[in-house]
């Protein structure tokens, strides 16, 4: 399951006045014919492969001696501080709206993290969410997929948060021109049927080997029903992601009793814990005064 569909579940688990629906193995939308989907997928590569004209490249591995786990921290903002984000994210980003600016003050600080650590890389792409899954529906990830349009920064793109917002106001103007977003929505009809390696090959395929430079997501509120579960208030809430080794690196933003909270998770072998923790406090000052 992904993020909302366990919130999904555990709501259910916690009520028993609600009846979880059936689960439906075939998404959504009008059925498309199989040239079709692989016309689709054409485009999809293609899309990545002219992101490869500025060859991004994730982090690589740095501590080979180190555990191969995944390691969490977790920043939380009060009331206010919360109040003074969501208010930078309006006056910078307007309709664009909070998640995105979340995520380019993610793509900020990763290219600061870059430049810190001395690896080049000619661009950064990174994957947003589209929210387009039906409310309710409980199915995990891969046969219920929310869209993912990708977006790529240039390092001219990430030298302000003003110039970071025009490039992805530009991508997000594009997408809704070329429909890219319809027919990311049918292509990840067809994943939703094949195995996940193989949906791991054709993106790999596209960006040359890489995925992305960071993972990224937006879960937006809690479920307000799991700030009680079974009768006993919920003191605390984390989203705890998980990232391949390449690029080793993820945040996930949220909100708990109207409390923004960012969850980052990093690949041992990829940030030591100093690192990451720098990482995360870097993305809360951003945050806060960006």
């Amino acid at each position: 399951m992904d993020a909302t569909s366990a919130e999904h579940f555990l709501t259910a688990v916690s009520d028993d006045k609600i009846v979880l629906p059936q689960a439906n193995p075939q998404p959504p939308g009008a059925p498309v014919k199989w040239p079709e989907r692989f016309e689709l997928m054409k485009k999809s590569v293609e899309q990545l492969d002219k992101f490869c004209e500025q060859q991004p490249r994730a982090l690589k591995t740095r501590h080979a001696g180190a555990p191969r786990e995944l390691q969490y921290r977790v920043e939380q903002f009060s009331a206010e501080e919360t109040a003074r984000v969501r208010a930078n994210g309006t006056r910078l980003c307007g309709a664009l709206g909070g998640a995105q600016f979340h995520a380019i003050v993610a793509a900020l600080e990763l290219h600061r993290l870059h430049q810190k650590l001395g690896t080049m890389t000619k661009s950064y792409i990174l994957p947003m969410p589209v929210g387009l899954r039906p409310k309710g529906r409980i199915e995990p990830l891969f046969s219920n997929q929310v869209d993912m349009l990708m977006m790529q920064f240039l390092p001219e793109h990430l030298e302000s948060v003003e110039k970071a917002v025009t490039a992805l106001k530009a991508q997000t103007a594009q997408a809704l021109r070329e429909n890219s977003i319809s027919y990311g929505r049918k292509l990840s009809e067809l994943f939703s049927f094949l195995p996940l390696p193989i949906y791991m090959a054709v993106l790999k395929h596209g960006l040359k080997g890489e995925i992305c430079s960071i993972f990224f997501g937006d879960t937006a509120n809690v479920n307000p029903k799991l700030e009680n579960f079974l009768g006993v208030k919920v003191e605390n809430f984390t989203h705890l992601a998980a990232v391949t080794p390449s690029p080793g690196l993820g945040v996930i933003f949220y909100y708990f009793r109207g409390g923004l909270r960012l969850s980052v998770v990093h690949a041992k072998t990829v940030l030591g814990e100093g690192e990451a923790a720098e990482f995360a406090i870097a993305l809360r000052q951003r945050l806060l005064n960006p």
